[in-house]
């Protein structure tokens, strides 16, 4: 998920340099590897400077129904902008663990993976339940799917 915020941020950057081919390259690039996962969060983050390469890319048939819902998710009026200010809460290392409880981790598969202590899981794990008003896992899971942060 960060090389993914990194391109949408690259983006942004290229954007503002009127380097637009560099622009809609490292848009591409991040929406072909957030496919896969449904990520919507990371280019919540730089918001509506990408709507027109969005749609470009929509037009241009790349990955044009996940296009769709970031477009819908960016868009105004739109329930899920709502989402950024919870979104911002959580910290990176919330994110990592929430996108590993996605995948149905159990705590020590976790800190394998992030190379923490099991314990350090758990604390992460009730502060997403607490931040996303969830009684367990797998419900703070739904609800992060609910709002766009998975």
């Amino acid at each position: 998920m960060r090389l993914i915020e990194l391109l949408t941020l690259q983006t942004a950057v290229y954007l503002k340099q009127q380097r637009q081919t560099e622009a809609r390259a490292a848009l591409e690039e991040a929406v072909r590897l957030g496919q896969p996962g449904g990520w919507i969060f990371p280019f919540l983050e730089t918001g509506s400077a990408l709507i027109p390469l969005l749609e470009s890319l929509r037009r241009q048939n790349v990955c044009p129904d996940y296009v769709g819902r970031i477009l819908d998710a960016i868009g105004p009026g739109n329930k899920q902008t709502a989402v950024s200010p919870l979104a911002e809460e959580l910290t990176y290392r919330e994110q990592d663990v929430l996108a590993l409880l996605a995948q149905e981790m159990s705590n020590r598969e976790i800190a394998g993976q992030l190379v923490i202590s099991p314990h350090t899981v758990k604390r992460h794990v009730a502060n997403l339940s607490r931040k996303l008003d969830a009684p367990n896992r797998r419900q703070a899971v739904a609800k992060a799917k609910q709002l766009g942060l998975l």
